[in-house]
């Protein structure tokens, strides 16, 4: 039979055992805080610059040591974002692949996981109200969101003549309303992801140049955005009008359904119609 300062030790080892697991659970907890708050500091101020946020840097200035704890603190992230501030980060889709060259090369990445995203907003329509935006991102955002729709509702890259044909109907041939050049405009939104210049050597020591929809430009307008920007030009009419308009954006935009084939029943012939026959 055990004495009874040896039950008291061992009941004080227990103890100490058990505070040290509490402790080591408050230090993880408290760990993971700091990561989840980390990153979205991280996600908000790469947004603010617009730029993507990349896997790599969130390991290296968010997880450290702790990189399989990616899922756990991203999924918190998410959580923080959409409930303080409306907003979440979004898979940042991949450039579209034109060219012959693009398109080898994206045969050969296709089964690498996502690598970076971009932050949106998860508020209703009602409260994308732009008031209390600064004139000039006001300004740049209705830039690069109009030439973002004429470009998509081109249904394929769009060649570099008609983008200027578009810069010189907009008023935008010499100066833009950002006060930028045309050409240092388009260079902003290529580094901003919001448009992609190609250029296509034809083989005869020249060039064709076409422009298309970047991974920010579909993510941050994508396609309803472009629906609501023609919607506005046209005055959002109600109606059969609005149904028409509707219908045409979305034949430009290439999401008009097409009908399912239609099968043909194969007639079975009955026994008793056969008989009939042979009658």
């Amino acid at each position: 039979m055990p004495s009874l300062s040896r039950k008291r030790r061992a009941d004080v080892e227990e103890s100490d055992i058990s505070q040290d697991d509490e402790q080591e659970q408050n230090i993880g907890e408290t760990a993971m805080n700091d990561m989840v708050k980390a990153l979205v500091r991280l996600a908000l101020a790469v947004e603010h610059q617009r730029r993507p946020l990349r896997r790599a840097e969130v390991g290296e200035k968010v997880l450290g040591t702790n990189g399989r704890q990616f899922k756990k603190v991203f999924t918190q992230a998410q959580h923080e974002l959409r409930t303080i501030f409306g907003m979440e980060l979004v898979e940042l889709p991949s450039k579209d692949k034109i060219t012959v060259a693009q398109k080898r090369a994206a045969q050969k990445e296709a089964t690498k996981s996502v690598t970076s995203w971009i932050l949106v907003s998860t508020l209703p329509s009602e409260y994308h109200d732009p008031a209390i935006i600064p004139t000039t991102d006001a300004t740049y955002t209705a830039v690069y969101s109009t030439l973002v729709a004429l470009i998509s509702l081109n249904g394929a890259p769009l060649p570099e003549a008609k983008m200027e044909r578009f810069l010189a109907r907009l008023g935008m041939e010499d100066t833009t309303p950002t006060g930028d050049k045309p050409e240092k405009l388009l260079k902003r939104m290529e580094k901003d992801g919001y448009v992609f210049k190609l250029r296509e050597p034809l083989g005869n020591g020249e060039e064709e140049i076409t422009w298309v929809v970047g991974p920010r430009g579909k993510a941050e307008v994508g396609d309803a955005g472009v629906k609501g920007i023609v919607e506005a030009v046209y005055g959002n009419p109600d109606g059969e009008d609005g149904a028409m308009l509707a219908k045409r954006i979305d034949r430009s935009l290439g999401m008009v359904d097409k009908p399912a084939p239609v099968k043909k029943a194969r007639q079975r012939r009955s026994t008793q119609h056969d008989d009939e026959d042979d009658d």
